[in-house]
C-alpha cells in the first residue's frame, strides 16, 4: 500500500516517493470498543490506538553526494516541520492509504536511527 499524510494546514507528504519511503507499520490493525447502557442498545466505536511506523528518508542516489546530502537534510527538515505542526498545536492530520481510506492522527514521537548518515 502507498500512504500519504496531510496535516491540518493541508501540507502533504507522500511516503512513496523520494526522499520518503514508508517501510513498515501496523496501520491496518484496529479494534472496536463498545458501550451498552442497556441490553437493547450497543454503541460501537473505534478505540484510540497508537501505531508505530517506520519511515526512511532516502535521497535520490543518482545525484552527486553534495546534492544527495542536501536533499536528505531538506527531507528530514520538511518531515519534521509538517508532522510537528500538528503535534505542537494538538491538531489532527490524516494519514491516507492508496485505497482512499484514512485515519485521523497526530505523530507524537520520533526515534531517529543513523539520522546523521548521508
Amino acid at each position: 500500500m502507498k500512504f500519504h499524510y496531510i496535516n491540518h494546514k493541508g501540507e502533504r507528504i507522500n511516503f512513496y516517493e523520494f526522499p520518503y519511503l514508508f517501510q513498515e507499520g501496523d496501520l491496518i490493525n484496529w479494534t472496536y470498543a463498545y458501550d451498552s447502557e442497556n441490553e437493547n442498545e450497543i454503541e460501537l466505536y473505534k478505540k484510540t490506538k497508537e501505531f508505530k511506523v517506520k519511515i526512511a528518508v532516502m535521497p535520490d542516489n543518482s545525484l552527486p553526494y553534495e546534492e544527495r546530502y542536501e536533499q536528505y537534510i531538506e527531507g528530514i527538515n520538511r518531515l519534521h516541520d509538517v508532522l510537528n505542526q500538528d503535534a505542537a498545536l494538538s491538531k489532527e492530520g490524516k494519514l491516507y492509504a492508496d485505497d482512499g481510506s484514512h485515519i485521523k492522527c497526530i505523530f507524537f514521537e520520533s526515534d531517529k536511527i543513523e539520522w546523521k548518515t548521508g
